[in-house]
């Protein structure tokens, strides 16, 4: 055998060891990130230091350990070393944790300044909504409300099917309220009532109207407002938004709330992961004589049956069928917004 066929032998032994190194190493990482995927950070936090301690450089391995790390201070430092990289890997999603960080931080220069570089580094981002809200909302925290209002515009105008449209809409009226501008504040958040009705700006809507009322001295419509919510949104929302919930006579009958909006109450009996359960249960409904309705939900990829019965305009009817079933099926159930 000459040199030349030596070498070559030689060349494709060390390729497929590299290839073979560079796969049981990548094989850490995505383990790690299965674990994650799944819930089981415990399980992904041991894989994810196991392969730090023999990549410390890879940046989307340090990525994830800021997204396990407990302390918010040591996830930062894990994001900024990402974000400062020369790599695209997961530059994006560490800008965004870094903004929210400084966002709830009150670190407002560093927001503004983070802000800015991430426009000039990803024009076209998937997260450039996101970040444009931040920084409005941060504009308006800190009392420049021209900035804010631009902002906010900016994202409805130019993302107007994005989820943060809806936020950015409800933030404009945020603005003319802080202002004291009541009458453009109530024409801003008519527009999520009426365009965004169907996403998570409208509880929260429903909360800043309540509130304007109630500031300026109207109390038959805060009161109206405030029942709206309660009736539309009888558990509440993430208490970040959530609105005065002690009781309040209300001035206007029962039903009013709900005319507005179209409101639809059901009896939820339960979301099975079981078919034969769900199969149980709908035939146990049946027998009783009620039309139970099974619908599908996606919940984290994984697909459940959602059983229902009923479609009512108001709480209270719901609220007597809810007692009925509880008392036939000795089981207890709650009240949705269909």
């Amino acid at each position: 055998m000459d040199f030349r066929n030596i070498l070559t032998i030689i060349r494709i032994l060390l390729s497929g060891l590299i290839l073979f190194c560079s796969s049981a190493v990548g094989q850490g990482l995505n383990t790690a990130i299965s674990y994650y995927n799944q819930g089981d950070f415990k399980s992904a936090q041991e894989e994810l230091q196991s392969y730090l301690e023999s990549n410390p450089s890879d940046f989307e391995a340090l990525y994830y350990a800021g997204k396990l790390e407990g302390d918010a201070e040591k996830s930062v430092e894990y994001f900024k070393k990402v974000w400062k990289s020369s790599s695209k890997v997961k530059r994006e999603e560490s800008a965004l944790e870094l903004c929210w960080y400084y966002q709830t931080e009150g670190l407002n220069d560093s927001l503004f300044s983070l802000c800015s570089e991430f426009k000039k580094s990803f024009p076209r981002s998937s997260f450039l909504p996101q970040i444009l809200w931040l920084e409005s909302k941060t504009y308006l925290a800190t009392g420049r409300m021209d900035q804010a209002l631009k902002g906010f515009k900016n994202i409805v105008d130019l993302y107007p099917l994005s989820f943060w449209s809806a936020l950015a809409q409800l933030g404009r009226g945020e603005v003319y309220f802080s202002l004291g501008k009541f009458d453009k504040s109530i024409k801003e958040y008519n527009k999520v009532m009426d365009e965004y009705a169907e996403t998570e700006a409208f509880p929260l809507t429903l909360a800043e109207i309540y509130r304007l009322f109630e500031s300026s001295g109207d109390k038959n419509k805060a009161i109206l407002y405030l029942n709206l919510y309660k009736e539309k949104f009888p558990e509440g929302i993430d208490s970040e938004s959530q609105i005065l919930t002690e009781d309040i006579v209300p001035e206007k009958k029962s039903g009013d709330a709900e005319k507005l909006t179209g409101t639809k109450y059901t009896v939820q009996i339960g979301v099975f992961s079981n078919k034969v359960n769900a199969a149980k249960i709908m035939k146990e409904l049946k027998s009783r004589g009620y039309q139970p309705e099974q619908n599908y939900k996606t919940i984290q990829t994984k697909k459940y049956m959602v059983i229902q019965v009923g479609a009512f305009d108001s709480l209270s009817e719901a609220q007597k069928l809810r007692e009925k079933l509880e008392k036939k099926m000795g089981e207890v159930y709650n009240i949705v917004i269909k």
